[in-house]
């Protein structure tokens, strides 16, 4: 088969490591950087970086940035996570859509010539209707959310 004589792709190579940290408000992307690099991760969604009733600065966000590309690590800051990605894996990155403040995104990566992947950091969603945070709140799941992701 044509197909066993090919290269192995770098992701067939080595795979991809995902992991979510909950920073308890108490973000540092050096130590979110390191914990990648200690645990060869390849993507890592921190959540809970900043307290609610604080937004990162500009210059905050600047800094982040500037960090992770010294250090190889594509990043996306949104009001409720912060994803990292490591930029080995940015051949392979195809889209990333952010729905709900950052509550959810959904990144597609190609990890074979018409295979994908898809990694979704979900953060602050209701999983059922019987943990509804408001009397009037919507009986709104996670399958009635994930299917509105989808036709998106």
């Amino acid at each position: 088969m044509l197909g066993d004589t090919l290269p192995k792709s770098f992701l067939q190579l080595r795979g991809i490591s995902v992991a979510n940290f909950n920073m308890g408000c108490n973000f540092s992307v050096a130590v979110a950087i390191r914990m990648m690099i200690q645990c060869k991760l390849s993507i890592l969604a921190i959540q809970e970086h900043t307290p609610w009733n604080r937004e990162l600065s500009d210059m905050e966000i600047t800094s982040i940035h500037h960090t992770c590309e010294k250090w190889g690590v594509l990043v996306t800051v949104m009001k409720l996570q912060i994803l990292l990605i490591d930029k080995q894996l940015a051949s392979n990155h195809q889209t990333t859509n952010i729905y709900e403040d950052g509550r959810l995104i959904r990144c597609r990566f190609e990890i074979l010539q018409d295979k994908y992947v898809t990694f979704i950091p979900v953060y602050g969603v209701p999983h059922s209707t019987n943990n509804r945070i408001h009397q009037d709140q919507q009986d709104i799941d996670e399958s009635t959310t994930i299917k509105k992701m989808k036709d998106t």
